[in-house]
Order: structure tokens, then sequence, then C-alpha cells
């Protein structure tokens, strides 16, 4: 089969092998391509009409959507105010490219640059800049205005200095006061990344965050170093402590619990959920720990000895500090397990297979889904995910119970989850008012006791009435209380005050209760207030602050790829300008 580097050179020596046929069919994007026949016999490639490059296509692999874009693109009217270049021709630019593909692979083989920078859209700029400044000043050395490293450090300076104070203004104007914060240490780094979330409630609220800092900690990661670099942090940013309401999100690590003792703090959901699954594989039944452990020699083994590319999905490998590794690595097995044993048959590695069983496997890899997914709808940052936290740990609990007709094995292992998820899951008021304001949870039926339900909505009272007090909000995170019981929703509030003196959260609670609403997605949730925001204002306002607040520590993972590869340049003294302006940079297109 002839590559497309072949064919390229065959058409720039116009070699007689090489035919252009207009391309039949029926499809609107044919009448634009020439078929390509080399040696009397059509090969998987079509050449525009127009700009003449060569694009991949067979009819049954890849179909004709990438020949309508590029047709859409290449043929589309130019627009009326795009200036043309002085020197710039209807011809293509094939040659050029060519050229420009050479010097780059030269560019990135010597100087060991990676080769998906051309693909990122800051170089695509840089590029236009030169064209544009070519198309004005002529030809021009590239010298003349290229700066130098000094400079670029410099500019790195003042760009992350001048976006803090954007970010700063938006934080000083006095409508933003209550914040979700979370933080994390990178793991086997000494950096420490601090996100804030808040609600934009002018107009259509939206939710919004931004990457406050990306920081070298030298010395001991302790708790009160930690909170001295929050509150610098704060500081940096015109974010007054005293004057706004913040609920901070981590993981279960000492130095942070410690840091955070006398702040409203709240457990990263996700990492609990990691911690419960990660304890009860380590003391659960032997067979399932063998399973685990046969199926890590497994993964092992192919990647070291080159066979992955041999299955049709490659071999997932576990990981204990990433979230749902052994969901990916057993069901990546359990999805090739009839061409794994094949392979291991040519190899003589049958032995590595010995003890597996697909069905068991596949038995473990059902039970943990429920996992995967509310690990993966917790961590969304697009939509409130606090209301859906006990939901989901119900959920789960309810998936743990152990069924008459499974493997004793996964009957001991639901029990040791379940057992697990009660220890390492901290829930709180919050959590449980969250939800009550969801309104497809409104009724709390998660919840066993009418006391419990009565519970929330008391916690949800003293926490409204807090708000009309000037000043901080302290917001207490003990769990929720049991009440006697009581015998519908709307008894709750007579054992407050009379009917007639009921106050106007209450008169709002009962209309709440007692409406009836169709399904509100996740997405729609914050809409979905600012429809009844004039009806139930202060269930509203209630509602658009708690969304405000996560519940799963998003930094390292948004951002982990560039910072990365950052961290790998030992002994740069730069690496922390450049970390900070990146996360300035990227994360305040977050907010505007």
């Amino acid at each position: 089969m002839i590559t497309k580097e072949d064919l390229q050179i065959l058409i720039k020596q116009k070699s007689e092998r090489v035919v252009f046929k207009q391309k039949e069919g029926t499809s609107p994007a044919y009448q634009h391509f020439n078929a390509v026949i080399v040696d009397d016999s059509p090969v998987s490639f079509v050449q525009c009409q127009k700009c003449k490059l060569l694009l991949v296509f067979d009819i049954k692999k890849t179909g004709t959507k990438t020949l309508l874009n590029h047709k859409d693109k290449c043929f589309s009217s130019r627009n009326p105010s795009q200036k043309t270049l002085p020197f710039a021709k209807s011809e293509s630019f094939v040659n050029e490219k060519s050229k420009l593909a050479d010097e780059i692979a030269k560019w990135c083989s010597t100087d060991l640059r990676a080769f998906e920078i051309v693909d990122d859209s800051g170089f695509e700029k840089v590029a236009q800049f030169f064209i544009d400044v070519g198309a004005k000043k002529g030809h021009v050395s590239a010298k003349e205005i290229l700066c130098s490293a000094r400079t670029v450090s410099r500019h790195v300076e003042k760009l992350a200095a001048e976006k803090r104070l954007e970010l700063a203004s938006e934080f000083g104007n006095g409508n933003q006061n209550f914040f979700g914060v979370t933080l994390d240490y990178w793991t086997n780094t000494m950096y420490i990344t601090i996100t804030i979330h808040f609600i934009k409630s002018e107009g259509k609220p939206q939710m919004k965050k931004f990457v406050l800092c990306a920081q070298l900690v030298e010395g001991t990661k302790t708790g009160l170093v930690t909170r001295n670099i929050i509150s610098e942090t704060f500081q940096k940013f015109q974010i007054q402590e005293n004057l706004c309401d913040f609920v901070f999100v981590t993981d279960n690590g000492s130095n942070l619990v410690s840091g955070l003792r006398n702040d409203s703090h709240l457990r990263c959901i996700c990492h609990c959920l990691n911690l419960a699954l990660q304890n009860a594989f380590n003391n659960g039944p032997v067979y399932l720990k063998r399973m685990i452990e046969m199926s890590k020699n497994l993964v092992a083994y192919f990647k070291r000895a080159g066979l992955q590319k041999r299955l049709r999905t490659s071999l997932k490998q576990q990981c204990d500090t990433r979230w749902n590794t052994a969901f990916f690595m057993l069901q990546s097995i359990v999805e090739n397990f009839a061409d794994i044993s094949s392979i291991l048959a040519t190899e003589k590695e049958t032995c590595r297979v010995e003890g597996l069983n697909s069905e068991n496997m596949k038995l473990v890899v059902e039970f943990l889904h429920p996992f995967k997914k509310a690990s993966t709808d917790l961590s969304a940052s697009d939509y409130p995910t606090l209301p859906l936290v006990v939901p989901y740990y119900y959920k789960l609990l309810q998936t743990c119970k152990p069924q008459d007709d499974e493997p004793y094995f996964l009957q001991e292992f639901k029990k040791e989850v379940q057992k697990s998820l009660v220890d390492k899951t901290h829930l709180s008021d919050l959590h449980y008012i969250a939800t009550f304001l969801h309104p497809s949870f409104k009724e709390l039926n998660m919840l066993e006791t009418q006391s419990e339900r009565s519970g929330t909505i008391d916690s949800l009272k003293k926490l409204a009435k807090s708000y009309s007090v000037e000043g901080t909000v302290e917001i207490t995170l003990e769990p929720c209380p049991k009440k006697r019981k009581v015998d519908t929703a709307f008894d709750i509030f007579q054992e407050h005050e009379d009917t007639q003196n009921r106050s106007t959260l209450d008169a709002e609670l009962q209309y709440y209760l007692e409406s009836s609403f169709g399904p509100v997605g996740h997405h729609s949730l914050l809409a979905w207030w600012s429809g009844w925001s004039t009806r139930w204002p202060q269930l509203y306002n209630l509602a658009v602050h708690f969304s405000a607040f996560r519940v799963q520590v998003p930094s390292l993972n948004e951002f982990s790829a560039p910072a990365a590869k950052s961290s790998q340049s030992e002994g740069n003294e730069t690496i922390q300008k450049l970390l900070m302006t990146f996360f300035s940079l990227i994360s305040f297109k977050l907010i505007i």
C-alpha cells in the first residue's frame, strides 16, 4: 500500500504512474475532489481540485465528513473584511508547507520539542503574527522581531500581574462574598494549587472558577504553613477573609485537615470513594486480592513485551492514587480476554491467565461501575455537584448489599466496601441541605425517617437566619441531628410557629415542598432556580450560594498535563513564574 509521503513524491516528480480522475458518486463532496489512481489501481487518497491537498479517503472507513469539512473551508468565499497579502496568490502552498514541515521536523528533533507543538493554538497565533508583520513591513529577518528569553520572562510577570488585578477588581466590587475553595498538594512535588469557585449572579447565574496560585512550597507542608499560604494568596487578590464566607474542599491529608480545622471544611468525596474501595481491596477476600495482583502482572507483561498492539484496545494498569483504575484495568482485561488467551498461547505464557475467571472479573466490573459513574458525575465542574453527594452515597450503599445468588467472594467484598464507605465518607449539614434544594430530591426519600428530614430543614433555617446578620456567616458542619418523628413535611413547620405567624422562609418552604415539578437536570439546576428567584428569594439565594461549593478537588486533574511538563525542568528558575502565569491566563478565560 502506497503511503501519503510516497504519493506526494510521485506527484512532485510528475510521474506518469499517477493519474487523477473526477471522483464519482452521489455525495456533494465528490464534485470538488479527484480520485487518485496509481499504476492503474485506485488508492485510498483523494486530491482537492482547488488547493491540491491530499486527503485520506476510504468510504468504508472514513466516510465523507472529512471531505465535506475541507470543502466548506477551502471553497468558502473570502471574508470581504480580510486583507489580501500583497504577495499572496491563488495557487496552493503545497511546496511551502512541505519545506515548513522539514524545518519544524529539524527543530523538534534537534531541540527535543514535542511534535504536537504545531497543533497548539498558541503556535498558530505566533505564526500568524509573523505573517501579519511580513504583510505590513515586507520581507524582514526573523531576528529583527524575535525577542530574548529575558524579555519573555519579564512579560510573563507583567501578564500575570495584569490578570491578577483584573480578578481582584472582580472580587473587590462587593458583589462576590461567598466562595468555594479547593486546594491540593501535587503528588510527588512541592507545589500547592488553590482554586476559587463562585457564582456570578448578575443576570443569569453562572458558575465561575479561577486558579489563584500554583505555588512552590519550601520546607515542610504543615497545616500552619498551608493556612498561611491561603491567607497570603487571598491578600494578593484583595479578597478580605473577614468579609467573605468560604467553604474549603480538600482530600484527607492530615496537614490540610489540621490547617483548616477552624474553617468550614469538606472532604473531597471522590477521594473518600477511592479510599473506601482501596481499603476494601486491601482487606477483602483473598480470591479478589489474587485476581487484582494477577491482573496487574498480566498488564505489566503485555506492556513490557510489546504485545499491546496486538489487542483491539489497550490494557490499563491500576494505580492506587488514581480513581477507578481497578475498574478500568479489570474492564480492559474482560474486553480483551479471548485475544489475551490466544496471544499467551502463542507465546507459551498461558500460566499468566491460569486462575483468572473472566466471568468473575465481569461481576466485579459490574459492581464497580456505579462507583466510576459517581466519581465522574461528582467531578463535574459545569454544574452544581454538592446536591448529588447524599443521593449517590445512599445509592452506593444500596449497591453494596450482597445477593444470595452471587459468588461468596463478591458478597464478602461488597460487605467490606459498605463498611469502608460508611467509615471513609464524611457528610455534613451542607450536603443534606444542598440535596434538599435540588427539586428532584426535595423529599429526601433516601433518608429512613421523617426526623432526619426534619433535621435537614432545621439546619437550613438556622443557616438562612445567619444570612440576615451582618458579618461572617458561621456554617456548622456537624452531622444532621435526629428529631422526633413527624407525620408530614408540612408538620415540620408547625413545630416552630403557628401557620398565621409563619415567616417568609417558612412560607417559601411550604410552597416548595407542596409544589410538583418535572425532571430537573443537573446542568439546568441554576437556570431552574433563577426562574423561581422572585417567588422564593431566600431559597434561591441559598441554592445559588451552595452551587459555588465543589465536592471534589479539581486543580491537579484539570491542569496536571502542562504542569507536569514544566515540573520536569529541574533547576529552571522561572518555572514558578511560568506556572503562575499559565494558571492565570488559562483560568481567567473561565470568568469572562
